[in-house]
């Protein structure tokens, strides 16, 4: 999933939802002083607002504080393609030259932590769900991991 290329979509127009998720995560970064990443995949129960400093070292992980549950899901809601599908990662950070919104549909991306595995993996139910929806043109070369099968034996499983 980490190695599948993205395949070429046109940037969503977000809308209010996500003009009111960046007014949030802005409010964090200016209250923490620094840039305050919000990251989310597939499943809203994942999502996590990660304050980081000029540097980018993370100082400050707010799980507590009132994030835009619904407004993510609003906003995967309408940004979602009837064939191509919805993103299964977002990324809102401020910076010190604005706002960038990152999406990734067909990979797991640089940016979401590799070395915290569960959160950063989307769940495999919801990833059957989402590549289900999808037109077959649109799934990613990885989609056949999902199979059930794969579970009791992985392709680079050795047989004793």
């Amino acid at each position: 999933m980490r190695a599948a290329e993205e395949r070429n979509r046109p940037t969503p127009p977000g809308g209010d939802a996500l003009r009111k998720i960046i007014e949030v995560v802005r409010d964090y970064a200016a209250e923490f002083g620094g840039a305050a990443p919000l990251t989310t995949r597939v499943a809203d129960s994942s999502t996590s607002l990660r304050i980081l400093d000029a540097s980018g070292r993370l100082v400050g992980c707010e799980a507590d504080r009132d994030l835009p549950w619904d407004l993510l899901e609003e906003l995967w809601e309408v940004e979602a393609h009837p064939e191509e599908g919805g993103w299964l990662y977002l990324r809102v950070a401020i910076t010190s030259d604005g706002e960038a919104v990152d999406r990734a549909y067909d990979h797991w991306p640089t940016w979401q932590r590799a070395d915290d595995r569960h959160e950063a993996a989307a769940p495999i139910g919801e990833l059957r769900q989402e590549m289900a929806r999808r037109a077959p043109q649109w799934r990613p070369d990885w989609m056949p991991l999902l199979d059930e099968a794969v579970m009791f034996a992985p392709p680079w499983s050795v047989e004793s």
